[in-house]
This record gives C-alpha cells, structure tokens and sequence, in this order.
C-alpha cells in the first residue's frame, strides 16, 4: 500500500507539472518533499524487532537491532552532511562540477545550496541499493566490491536520468 500511495503522489506531481497546476504550491513544497522523501526511506530501512521466544533473546535482538539502526542512522546523516558540503565547495570553487548554481526553486537554501541535496544524495543511494537488491536478490554474498559497483551504476544512471530535468528547474 505504501509503494502505491507514493507512485499515485509522485504521477500526480508530474501531471501537474505538465498541466501547469499547482507550481507555487509545488516549487514551495519540493525541498521538503524531497527531505521527507529521504527519511522515509530511512525509516523503510531501519531494522525491525524479531519476535523472540525467550526473554533474554528478545533483550540481546533489541540490543543487536539498535546498534544497526544506529549505524544507519550515522551512516544517513554523514551521506547528507558528506554530501551538502561537496555540493558547497563545488558552488564556491566550480572545481568539483565546474561552474554552477542554484535558483530559487529547492528552499530552504542555506549557504546557497538546498537543504534538500544531502538528502537527495542519500535517499539516492537507499534507492539504488533497493534496485540492485530488488533485481539481484543473491548479490550480498558476492563481495561488497562488486555490490558498490552495482549500486553506483544505477546511481549513475539515475543521475543520468535527472539530471536533464533538474538543470531546468
């Protein structure tokens, strides 16, 4: 049911770009759209409790799924401060993707970026994992080289993808 109401909320935004409806409404709501994007994603990837049948199981698993959402949850944060601050030096030098900037359309803006781009690059990334996962459901066990590299393909080609439609915004 989520997956659903998300493609009904993602067609619908399209078709409202395309039919000219709503584009303050959207402008204003696309950074924190995107912001809560990300988290969700987050939060689908977040380790569930196991039931246990005894109570010193139920402890030691409570214990184990904290750690790992906790380690994600760096993980998320560093992706979103990682890359918020390469996209910073990026607008301020024009070394890392040569000479760009941002309008207005992403807000808030802080320092001149989007707020949104860290989360972006990270909801990103949790979607390609997702892909590759989805598509090559045996590819964990094949060495977490060969993972990077599938899941930096699909970014790639996603980024690909986008890229057209965001220089226009």
């Amino acid at each position: 049911a989520k997956i659903i109401f998300l493609y009904f909320f993602l067609l619908a935004g399209g078709m409202w770009h395309l039919l000219g409806m709503f584009q303050e409404l959207m402008r204003i709501l696309a950074g924190p759209l995107l912001i809560g994007l990300a988290i969700w994603l987050l939060l689908e990837y977040l380790p569930g409790d196991e039931p246990k049948s005894e109570r010193r199981s139920a402890r030691i698993s409570l214990l184990q799924n904290w750690r790992r959402q906790s380690r994600l949850v760096l993980w998320f944060l560093l992706v979103v401060v990682i890359s918020f601050s390469v996209e910073w030096m990026g607008v301020q030098t024009g070394l890392i993707f040569g000479e760009y900037a941002y309008g207005d359309t992403l807000q808030p803006l802080v320092f001149g970026i989007p707020l949104a781009i860290g989360f972006a690059w990270a909801g990103m990334i949790l979607a390609s994992v997702a892909v590759v996962q989805r598509f090559y459901p045996g590819i964990s066990g094949r060495g977490d080289g060969y993972f990077a590299f599938w899941v930096s393909l699909v970014m790639v080609l996603f980024d690909m993808a986008m890229e057209p439609a965001a220089i226009r915004l």
